[in-house]
């Protein structure tokens, strides 16, 4: 009889992950407890119409938001349980993220040619 490898630790995990905003015309619910997978060195696509809440779902990946209720989980860190420090490192050595709008993309108190300093 073969034997029975345990499969690996998926490398994102959303865990009923529900993000709600709140608008002046009352509070909207991006996602309502999306429970997903992302598997180590495969290529994902997270598919969807305007408003399903893809972006949503990638910036709380990234850990430049935070879930109204659920776990955000990378690499085995549950995002939501780790401290500033930990977030900054977190963000700086772990997530590359690049925004829709370009602008978004930009630090406001950086000039070009220092955003370009960076690059490379």
């Amino acid at each position: 009889m073969p034997e029975l490898r345990a499969l690996p630790e998926p490398f994102a995990i959303a865990d009923r992950i529900t993000k709600a905003y709140v608008t002046p015309a009352g509070t909207v619910e991006a996602l309502h407890e999306v429970a997903a997978e992302f598997p180590h060195g495969q290529v994902s696509a997270l598919v969807g119409v305007s408003g399903s809440g893809k972006s949503t779902l990638l910036r709380l990946l990234a850990a430049l938001d935070t879930p109204t209720s659920g776990q955000a989980i990378v690499h085995g860190r549950d995002l939501g349980g780790l401290g500033a420090k930990a977030l900054r490192a977190y963000r700086r050595d772990d997530v590359g993220y690049v925004a829709q709008r370009a602008a978004d993309n930009f630090v406001p108190h950086l000039t070009i040619l220092e955003h370009a300093g960076r690059i490379g």
